[in-house]
């Protein structure tokens, strides 16, 4: 489905996404996963059914699955073409002319059946570069595809992958690239041919059974001692950000971890929430900045600057968005040991920043308010 985004909250109501707006559609049984094809979204609700979502219409249509026993179907995804289908033990895949024939044939492709190397039940399937994965309660399973429409698919077990508990446990936005799991053995990456385990670090803060939180009242660090393992749930967005919440009591998540691939650092995010997704938020840009607003800057505080070492902050404003006024010197107000704050009230559509002297820079907070209309 394309330009098109449908999410399903924990009181079973779909909301679909288009452009700028959120909608809200159908009330639906539980969510499970969620096939694409062409024009078309599919969307299993576990051992209940599949339906297709109507773009026109913006409804949820029911279709049938051939030769597949609905109340045993888990869920659906998709690879070269193939719809496939899992139940607990079983892995099937459709017919190459039509997604919802599920009929065995030498003559569409379909097939299907048990896998040998499943070790436990079947938790979930995932696309990935090459195939997709099984992963199941206690390992997971590569199926590579092979472009032969009798075997379209070879599996094999994936060497060092621990298994999972819930489909929540896998990284979800993470396209046809490696995929991010919560095992029974840590957090893991994997990819159709190779499991490593990553961030160990990561895996002894989530796995020691001490969460530790702040107290925003008392300004204070707390550890509390805990009877069963944290609730772990994963994101990966933007082809960057991997986000693993936690908690303690479902359906909420009160904090997240999120490490940025491409600076390779951590972060931590304290806020209830229940699940992480990708959205291409609209641009509100222009209504606050260019043509219609101005910023006033207030002060910006500078690390690593050393007592005593020269170092001035310039202000570089323009009032067009594009013309750069004079760069006006800041005032020094505070002073540490390796912090300084310059403040100066100037007021553009933006602004830039000059710093000269001797410094080691790692980072510059800035603060500012909207100064009104041009």
């Amino acid at each position: 489905m394309a330009h098109q985004t449908l999410r399903v909250d924990l009181s079973s109501v779909i909301y679909p996404f288009t452009k700028d707006l959120w909608g809200r559609s159908i009330i639906v049984p539980q969510y499970d996963e969620n096939y694409q094809r062409g024009i078309y979204t599919y969307i299993y609700y576990a051992a209940t059914g599949c339906l297709r979502y109507d773009q026109t219409t913006k409804l949820m249509v029911p279709v049938t699955l051939i030769g597949l026993d609905p109340t045993q179907v888990l869920g659906i995804t998709s690879s070269f073409g193939y719809m496939i289908a899992w139940s607990a033990t079983t892995i099937a895949w459709s017919s190459t002319l039509n997604p919802l024939d599920f009929t065995p044939s030498l003559v569409t492709g379909a097939g299907g059946g048990n896998i040998n190397d499943i070790s436990g039940s079947i938790v979930m399937c995932v696309p990935i570069s090459g195939g997709f994965l099984v992963f199941c309660e206690k390992n997971v399973v590569s199926a590579k595809y092979t472009g032969n429409i009798r075997f379209p698919f070879i599996f094999k077990e994936l060497a060092n992958a621990g298994g999972i508990e819930t489909q929540d446990q896998i990284s979800t936005g993470s396209g046809t690239g490696d995929i991010y799991a919560w095992t029974s053995v840590g957090l893991q990456k994997l990819s159709l041919t190779l499991c490593e385990d990553v961030f160990p670090e990561a895996t002894d803060f989530l796995a020691k059974l001490i969460f530790e939180d702040f107290d925003e009242v008392t300004l204070s660090f707390t550890e509390t001692a805990l009877g069963s393992p944290l609730n772990i749930r994963l994101s990966f967005i933007a082809q960057r950000f991997l986000v693993i919440s936690y908690g303690t009591t479902l359906p909420t998540y009160t904090h997240a971890i999120v490490y940025d691939e491409a600076f390779k650092r951590w972060g931590k995010i304290k806020w209830p929430h229940r699940d992480v997704f990708q959205w291409n938020a609209p641009n509100l840009f222009g209504s606050i900045t260019y043509d219609h607003k101005m910023i006033t800057h207030q002060w910006s505080d500078v690390e690593n600057i050393k007592q005593g070492d020269p170092f001035a902050l310039y202000l570089v404003t323009s009032l067009d968005g594009k013309s750069l006024q004079t760069p006006i010197l800041a005032t020094r107000n505070r002073n540490g040991s390796l912090s300084q704050r310059w403040a100066k009230r100037i007021t553009g559509q933006n602004y830039s920043l000059l710093a000269i002297g001797a410094f080691n820079l790692t980072s510059i907070l800035t603060d500012f308010t909207l100064g009104g209309d041009r």
